[in-house]
């Protein structure tokens, strides 16, 4: 039954990941998140997005949030895996920079494993979990 809950959610382009911990790619140390408003909220054509996210060209990196609403998901896809689900969309944000966004998401468990990626910033991975928008 959870499964056919998660599987729901998913399709229905109506749900929330919260993230609990995240790094930098491909070998940064991994970081808690106890900012209680860090999220990904995905609803029917558009996302709100509030994430600490690594910048900077070279190291050293510089931590900050992406805290904006995109209007825009470019490429929007949900594709179904062995394991559950894996969402992918692109946005170009705030910047001139493209972004990539892919969701992998465990049915059987509701966890959830993000990468957000561009051509001009290291790739941050965030693992956590995904929950129904209320």
């Amino acid at each position: 039954a959870y499964e056919r809950f998660i599987d729901s959610t998913v399709l229905s382009h109506n749900f929330i990941f919260y993230p609990s911990m995240f790094n930098l790619e491909p070998a940064g140390g991994s970081h808690l998140i106890s900012n209680p408003n860090a999220e990904l909220a995905i609803y029917s054509d558009w996302a709100d997005i509030c994430l600490p996210y690594y910048r900077g060209f070279t190291p050293p990196y510089r931590l900050s949030v992406v805290n904006t609403v995109i209007t825009t998901l470019n490429g929007y896809t949900t594709i179904q895996t062995d394991d559950g689900w894996t969402v992918t969309f692109d946005s170009w944000l705030y910047s001139g920079n493209e972004y990539t966004f892919t969701l992998n998401i465990y049915s059987s468990t509701g966890g959830a494993q993000l990468q957000m990626s561009s051509n001009f910033y290291p790739t941050t991975t965030y693992w956590g979990s995904i929950s129904a928008v209320r």
